[in-house]
């Protein structure tokens, strides 16, 4: 991760900020990967997606042929003429360098039903990413989250509620569609060091007035939190946080490892559920037992956005339940999921998790 800090006094702060962010994305996204393939550039217009999409610039010179960079706006419509003026800026900064500019104009009526806000706007963006993904053919969406986005993100999980897979954060790459992966390469950067390298280039950027608002809890843990623990309880919080987030990555791609087997025994049913045998995580170890689940309910492509810690330890425990335990037990036999599914066990021991309305 690059240190927020003051360059040393004997060298350019130009060179310094330029160089070292090149190498750090270089590093994270090699440019010989994208070399002469289309790539999707996920632009706001803020500081963070501005600064990528001048490193990529940059950096695709050292690898012809070039790439072709595809910028791509989402404009939501919810702060009028500034978001129009926000897709205005980056159709500019496109024009300016040559690229393809392409966005999506959304109105409120177009919030999926069941979700909240947040949670709707990243479905219609990553909706729109994919469809772009399929017309031009990229290998990679490209975007802008930085280290900062990293340390808020785990905090925010730790408030909720998380399993120690959440306590990853966010990736630093994962699929789109079959043929497209996103791609964050600043996730190990923080926002300052971009900010520096932007007003070096003297490169203008959009300020969001809303990320001020703290109606959202991500702008409040941004905006309070996280100032009010670093001032007053541990300087270092956003080093330890990201810490974690590295620890828990290894520690669950170990359990995933050992919990691959145990995927393999449970199995897809009609309509779009899942059906656990009665003897297929007994005696295994619970930390086991719940990754296997959370394995087994991401192959179906369901949803794990309001699932938290809580719930995979009732679901493994549900599981897990031998038919001694649920004799004569006024322990639950049905658990209600986030994501309208419904777990229910069943008299031979086993446990469906299907669709609420197929009940």
């Amino acid at each position: 991760m690059l240190p927020d800090d003051a360059p040393p006094e004997n060298q350019h702060p130009i060179e310094t900020a330029r160089d070292s962010l090149c190498a750090a994305v270089s590093r994270a996204f090699p440019s010989t990967r994208w070399s002469g393939h289309p790539v999707i550039v996920g632009v706001s217009g803020g500081a963070d997606s501005v600064a990528l999409v001048r490193l990529l610039i940059e950096i695709r010179a050292s690898a012809p042929p070039a790439a072709p960079l595809i910028l791509a706006h989402c404009n939501y419509g919810l702060r009028g003429a500034a978001s129009d003026a926000d897709e205005a800026f980056v159709e500019e900064l496109a024009a300016r360098f040559r690229l393809e500019f392409r966005t999506r104009k959304f109105a409120p009526q177009e919030k999926p039903g069941g979700v909240g806000w947040e949670s709707a706007w990243r479905e219609l963006r990553y909706q729109f990413f994919s469809d772009l993904a399929r017309e031009s053919g990229a290998r990679y969406l490209a975007l802008a989250h930085t280290a900062d986005d990293q340390i808020e993100t785990v905090l925010l999980r730790l408030l909720r509620g998380s399993s120690l897979a959440g306590l990853r954060g966010i990736p630093a790459q994962r699929p789109l569609t079959p043929f497209t992966t996103v791609i964050r390469p600043l996730l190990g950067v923080r926002r300052q060091v971009l900010r520096r390298y932007l007003r070096e280039l003297e490169q203008p950027y959009q300020t969001d007035s809303s990320n001020e608002s703290n109606d959202f809890l991500r702008n409040r843990v941004r905006n309070q939190l996280l100032p009010l623990i670093t001032e007053n309880y541990s300087p270092a919080i956003g080093d330890r946080l990201l810490h974690l987030a590295e620890e828990a990555g290894e520690t669950q791609r170990l359990l995933e490892t050992l919990a691959k087997p145990l995927v393999d025994r449970i199995r897809s049913t009609q309509p779009a559920g899942l059906l656990i045998p009665a003897e297929a995580m007994r005696g295994v170890a619970p930390i086991i037992a719940r990754t296997a689940l959370v394995l087994a309910w991401r192959q179906q492509g369901w949803s794990e956005r309001d699932l938290t810690s809580r719930h995979w330890h009732a679901l493994a425990e549900l599981v897990g339940r031998t038919a001694a335990d649920s004799l004569g037990s006024d322990q639950p036999q049905v658990l209600n999921l986030p994501g309208n599914r419904v777990a229910r066990r069943r008299d031979d021991g086993s446990v469906s998790i299907e669709p609420f309305e197929s009940r």
